[in-house]
């Protein structure tokens, strides 16, 4: 009867490991789950953002200038009577900045992160330590880029116009127990002038608009 009752704890033992190990496997799941994917989404917005600025400023914009994407007429006094925008031009940093993004992004790097397990447990102790995790993006689709410009006061009777990009990029997170997407979304300026004096009224072929700017 011992015997029966030794065998039979015997064999409870690695079920009763197994259950222990499938519930913690479980808590991990479930509970860390949610922590790290807003960890790790953050840390790709970050990454992603970081290399779209990297690549507009480094392959397009130090080869624009403001003059090759908006063309200015002044009257015989020097006032700025005409602004207009130079599509060819506009379309092709576009496309540039759009394949610059594409390229690095692919060419990111796997990242090692430190997970803060403080995070986890809200412990300011432990805030700092963790395990590493390894981090890949992957880009979703293509970059979408579009041209945008804003005016704004520079001083008196002194007018700032701006010329900047809006990109649209989407990565593919991948960590340990989690795989998401996440959308980035950047602003990058590339140009930019002051105007001296009154602005033009009217401002033809501002991207695809016909605007009167408010000032």
């Amino acid at each position: 009867m011992r015997r029966r009752r030794r065998w039979y704890r015997l064999k409870l033992v690695p079920v009763i490991t197994l259950a222990l190990v499938l519930g913690i496997f479980w808590l991990v799941e479930h509970n860390l789950r949610s922590t790290i994917t807003a960890f790790a989404e953050a840390q790709a917005y970050w990454t992603a953002n970081e290399a779209v600025h990297h690549a507009v400023l480094e392959k397009v914009v130090t080869e624009t200038s403001y003059r090759d994407l908006i063309y200015v007429d002044k009257d015989a006094q020097g006032k700025v009577t005409l602004m207009q925008a130079n599509w060819p031009k506009v379309n092709q940093v576009a496309s540039q900045a759009a394949l610059a993004i594409q390229t690095t992004l692919e060419d990111l790097p796997k990242k090692d992160l430190r997970f803060p397990v403080g995070q986890v447990f809200g412990s300011k102790l432990f805030a700092a330590y963790g395990p590493a995790i390894k981090l890949v993006l992957v880009p979703v689709g293509t970059v979408q880029v579009r041209a945008y410009d804003d005016f704004e006061s520079a001083g008196i009777n002194q007018t700032r116009h701006r010329i900047y990009l809006k990109i649209d990029s989407r990565v593919s997170v991948i960590v340990p127990l989690v795989k998401s997407t996440v959308e980035v979304q950047s602003r990058v300026p590339i140009a930019d002038t002051i105007i001296v004096g009154p602005v033009p009224n009217f401002l033809l072929g501002e991207f695809g608009m016909v605007t009167k700017p408010s000032m």
